[in-house]
């Protein structure tokens, strides 16, 4: 029982002192948020497409640029919907239930999150990043009960 206790044990902070201390709006917050996310997640995923075309060691043909476009802008919107959705559901969330517990401040806002992305990214990636994201979100849970004395 003293583990579903410290589950359910309200913790004392507003989403300014918690989640943005730079700003106390939560809109704020959010819309700077997603502008550096899109920013930094363009720039990551020009690298990785360009560096993709570059490596095939031929001229890409017009329908190659297109996709590559394409992909780029969805994998950017992928990885921004992750900056964005987190900060965004905590203070949502917070909002909604009046205080922060382990449930609304970590697993529902990251659960929240990345189901909507995972929506945006294309079919044929999913399978792929549900396992290289489970592998890493079941290390990081291990590693924090095992932290915490849970």
């Amino acid at each position: 029982m003293a583990v579903a206790s410290k589950i359910l044990k309200t913790i004392d902070t507003s989403c300014h002192e918690y989640m943005h201390p730079w700003v106390s709006s939560c809109s704020d917050a959010s819309a700077g948020v997603l502008i550096h996310s899109i920013q930094a997640s363009f720039r990551i995923y020009v690298t990785t497409y360009m560096l993709t075309l570059l490596m095939k060691g031929r001229k890409p043909t017009k329908k190659e640029l297109k996709r590559t476009l394409l992909g780029i802008i969805q994998s950017t919107a992928f990885l921004s919907c992750h900056a964005f959705g987190f900060s965004s559901f905590v203070c949502l969330l917070r909002r909604l239930i009046g205080k922060f517990n382990v449930l609304s401040v970590a697993f529902l806002p990251c659960f929240l999150t990345c189901l909507v992305a995972i929506l945006i990214e294309r079919p044929s990636r999913r399978g792929l990043l549900s396992l290289y994201v489970t592998n890493v979100a079941s290390e990081t849970f291990y590693n924090m009960m095992v932290n915490r004395g849970i």
